[in-house]
Parts: structure tokens; sequence; C-alpha cells
């Protein structure tokens, strides 16, 4: 059966089992969105990358496919990696609701659906949808634009870039940080407003028991237990402060976010200044985490007793996003571009001999030796076109080796590689010091 909205509007792809269920969710939602319905995970995921929907909208238990598997095959692609999916069930167990989120759902709807409801959180990931886009289209300009000027004056134009993309990620964190400060307070008053109306509804309970005594009142009595019944009273007193908790939650998250980019983002000082490297190591992990989290499994051993570095900070902390995004790389191109099973990317630190040693291992497809010795040469990359400039270790050693006088290395097998980064405890001075510009590290 067609869909009623015009082929310009949102594509909405609906997977459940139950013929009447999904025939609900196409009358709620075809005269908005077009629609497309199947009734197993199997096809929904054939359809998913054959249509690229705007919104999935899945039951999880199904034949063939459950809905957290076709969650989980949808993530792992990255085709349909960032379309957000909603995921149906009747059964409201934590451990579901967990898994589900986990794997990254954006939301969840309880049978029986609420038309209502099912328009509102649709709408709500398709807000999401279009900010994830906007992002994407943000970036890919970016990159377009770093390419094109690393033809022309490499280190001028990696220059100007960073210091670009720092105010454009430092001025993206400002505007959000102010939004989430008022959810974060919103929440909290309809906590304590949600906890205010629970006391008020025991003491309006104690009423009712002993209005039951009273002949006038019982009738009355009756009618409010009956509409506490029927509107799941007990339901929403029990989970509205898991919900608030939950949001809670989440914008707490966001909030390290935000924090993580303006640190990650902030230009710096053109003088070295003492710096905390697990922090900066740690900002870069969350910043870069889109890049990793459907490929690797992160692991972070940090020396909690590593003292403070003398940095440029901004510098430093693309080294790191460049290795990390690296160390991703080659663990998909391992999989042969197909990831089933999640790598390792290992990150750890340690002070050794008045350096502070950085490793970063991955699991990954390792670097041929016929290659090894061309590494850290300007241009010289593996990845296909459109995927790196081949500037990215190399800027990587010029910022390692010539503004800090450390030093930059690597060891690989078949079974994967780690870059090796030690820096020096004390600044050596030069003659004629003079901090470069901050360089880009695209790898």
């Amino acid at each position: 059966m067609s869909s009623l909205a015009p082929s310009s509007h949102p594509l909405i792809l609906c997977a459940d089992d139950t013929p009447e269920v999904l025939l609900i969710m196409r009358r709620a939602l075809e005269s908005t969105y077009r629609v497309e319905t199947v009734d197993n995970g199997a096809d929904a995921l054939e359809l998913a990358k054959k249509l690229q929907p705007d919104v999935v909208v899945s039951d999880v238990y199904m034949p063939e496919m459950s809905g957290l598997e076709l969650l989980e095959a949808l993530k792992a692609t990255p085709d349909t990696q960032n379309i957000p999916i909603i995921l149906l069930t009747g059964d409201m167990h934590p451990h579901t609701l967990v898994a589900g989120l986990g794997l990254g759902a954006v939301d969840y709807l309880r049978k029986p659906i609420g038309t209502e409801e099912l328009r509102a959180r649709v709408g709500a990931a398709l807000r999401q949808r279009r900010t994830t886009q906007k992002l994407e289209r943000s970036l890919t300009e970016l990159e377009h634009t770093h390419g094109k000027l690393l033809e022309t004056q490499t280190q001028l134009v990696q220059a100007q870039k960073l210091e670009a993309v720092g105010r454009l990620a430092a001025g993206v964190a400002h505007e959000i940080n102010t939004p989430l400060q008022y959810v974060g307070d919103n929440l909290v008053f309809v906590r304590e407003g949600a906890a205010a109306l629970g006391e008020l509804l025991q003491l309006y309970h104690r009423l009712a028991n002993a209005a039951l005594n009273v002949p006038e009142l019982s009738e009355i009595v009756t009618e409010i237990d009956a509409f506490t019944s029927e509107s799941d009273v007990p339901f929403y007193l029990e989970e509205i402060p898991l919900a608030i908790g939950q949001s809670l939650s989440g914008v707490r998250t966001l909030s390290e976010i935000v924090q993580a980019m303006k640190e990650f983002s902030h230009p710096g000082s053109r003088e070295k200044a003492a710096t905390d490297v697990n922090r900066a190591i740690k900002n870069t992990l969350t910043v870069a985490r889109t890049e990793w989290k459907y490929y690797a499994e992160m692991e972070v051993d940090l020396d909690p007793d590593l003292p403070p570095v003398p940095l440029l900070v901004a510098e430093f902390n693309q080294v790191i996003a460049n290795l990390i995004v690296n160390a991703a790389h080659a663990i998909v191109d391992g999989c042969g571009g197909e990831v089933t099973e999640k790598g390792v990317i290992h990150i750890s630190t340690q002070c050794r001999d008045g350096f502070v040693e950085i490793r970063i291992r991955d699991s990954g497809i390792g670097i041929p030796p016929s290659v090894s010795d061309k590494v850290f040469d300007p241009f010289f990359t593996t990845k296909e076109v459109g995927r790196g400039s081949g500037q990215g270790l190399s800027i990587a050693r010029s910022v390692v080796v010539d503004k800090h006088d450390g030093t930059i290395d690597f060891e690989s097998t078949d079974h994967g590689t780690t870059f090796i980064v030690r820096l020096p405890l004390e600044v050596k001075r030069h003659r004629d010091e003079a901090v470069p510009d901050h360089a880009e590290l695209i790898g």
C-alpha cells in the first residue's frame, strides 16, 4: 500500500510481525510521512540499506532477526549507522531497554501503541536526524576545503584551518551548553514536582480510604479508583522518576562532551604550558568517539601519577586524535571494510627516563614492511582517495619531534600496530626558539 504523503517527505520504516500493529503505525504516520512496512528484521535490514529511511521503528521480538539484532547490524554499517532507531516492545523489563539503548536506539515505545505518542517520538527522532545530517554536511564541507587547501600551502593552511575548526567547535560547545543548562534545571524541577505530586497522591489515597466509610462519598471513591486503574497512575508514579533520572544522566553525559569539546578545541597558547596528558587524552577520546565506537572497544590504562608535561595542547590533542582515527581505520581495513566483530584500541601512559610515553595499540591490519620507512613521509597514504590526505602522520612527527623535542615511532605485525609517542618532561630551549602555528591532523 502506497503512502499518502508526498515523495519529498521523510521516510519511516516500520518493522513488526503483527499486521495489526503495522496497520496502526501506517495510519498514524502516512498523512505526514512516507511509510514502508515489513514483518521481519531481515527484510527491514535489506530495505534500510536500500532506501536509507529517515527513521526506523522496530519491534524487539521478530522472526528471522530480532529488533536488537537489526539495531546492531544497522549501527555496524557506515551507510545506516546514523539512522535513528525507535524500539517497540511490550516487554518493559529494564534489561531489554538497557540493551537497546546501549546498542544505539534513540527511544522506545511501549505496546499497545498510542498514536499521538508514536507521532511525537518519530518527530523527535527526525529532528535528531536532521541535526546529525547538518553536522555531517558541515564535516564533509570542511574536509573538502581542507583537501583543496593542502594542495597549495600545506603548513599555512593547516594552521588556519585548525584555528577555524577550533573556533567552530568552541562556538558549537557554547551553543549546546546553554540549552543543556536549562534542560537540566527543568528536569530537576520536574523531578521535585513529581515527588511532591506522588506524596500528594498518597495523601489522597489515605483520604479516599477514610471516605469509603461515608456513604455520600463512597461512589466518588469508586470512580477515583477506576480512573487510577484505567490511567495506569501507579505505572506513571513508578516510571516517571526513572525516566527523569535517565534524562538527567543523559544531560550530564552531554555536559561532559561539551566540556571535552571546549577543552579540545581551545586554540591554546603559542608557548608550551604544563598539561595533564591523561585529561587531554580523555577529552580527545570523547570528541573522537564517533570515529571509533562502532569499530573498536577502547581500553585505557593511564598512569594516575603522571607529572604535568610542557605541551602545545591543541597540537598534542590533534596528534592523539589522528592516531586514534588511524587505529580505527586499521581495524576496519583488517575486516575488509565490513566490521562484524569489534577490534580493540589500547591506550596507555607511563613515565620513563625523563619522558612521558604514550602507547596507542590497535588490533588492525598492521603496516606492511614494504612501506614502513615511508609512514611519516608527507602525502604518503595507503588509504583510498577521499579517506586521507597522507599528511596526518607527517605532521604528527613534526609536532612531536620538531616542536616538542620528543620521538614518535611504531611497532607493527600482521595483528596490529602500536604507535609510541615520547615527550620530554623538561623544555629544551633553542637559540631561535619560535613555536610554529597549529597544524590540523587528518590521517
